[in-house]
């Protein structure tokens, strides 16, 4: 796919996949963008464009296949099989990662998680082993990992990434409030809690006034 494909497009596609998933679960078969529109309170246009980028999925008049939009979208982000995943630091926020069960019905199934705690290793928490950090490679090895969670602490987390990425790793997902500089090859995504808060207050401030 040569198209250069907007951020927030892609981010979209997901928030699409979740409702889709919600409304065929409740036995609806076809939807309009109109409708969907509606669900996500997105301009249809909006949604037609953002479908536009990788073909045609509805036809004028009738609307969206449920089922085949699913599994376009699905395709699309990369997840027509389960994706296995790690998730590296088992604090507070790293258990109740572990705990989010509605990972599994996403198509993630996080396979094994890592510290260095010698009071976590060893522990089971919703059927996940947590490791030795220092034996990643050896659990690892042969499971078809690319992507993983960061929750360690920040004094931690460049020295270990470079490690996952040396064994493949080419995804993170990262929690840990510090930026990391790496190669083009590898893609990371950052959750920041505190400046999603800060935006919030922002506009509840100005719309406020």
């Amino acid at each position: 796919m040569n198209k250069k494909i907007p951020k927030n497009t892609i981010k979209r596609l997901s928030i699409y996949l979740r409702c889709l998933n919600k409304i065929f679960e409740e036995g609806v078969t076809t939807i309009s963008s109109s409708e969907l529109g509606d669900f996500l309170d997105l301009n249809p246009a909006q949604i037609r464009k953002d479908l536009s980028y990788f073909g045609e999925f509805g036809r004028q008049g009738l609307g969206y296949r449920i089922d085949k939009l699913r599994k376009a979208i699905k395709k699309i982000i990369g997840i027509t099989e389960n994706q296995n995943i790690i998730l590296i630091g088992v604090g507070n926020l790293g258990k109740a990662i572990l705990n989010y069960n509605i990972l599994a019905k996403r198509g993630f199934t996080i396979v094994a998680a890592f510290d260095q705690d010698p009071e976590l290793i060893g522990r089971i928490i919703n059927n996940i082993g947590v490791f030795d950090i220092k034996k990643i490679k050896e659990v690892i090895s042969g499971k078809d990992i690319k992507c993983a969670i960061l929750t360690l602490p920040p004094d931690k987390i460049k020295i270990i990434v470079n490690d996952l990425v040396e064994i493949g790793i080419k995804g993170f997902l990262n929690f840990v409030p510090i930026t990391l500089k790496l190669s083009k090859e590898v893609k990371i995504i950052n959750i920041d809690f505190s400046s999603s808060l800060e935006s919030l207050m922002y506009y509840l401030q100005n719309n406020s006034k």
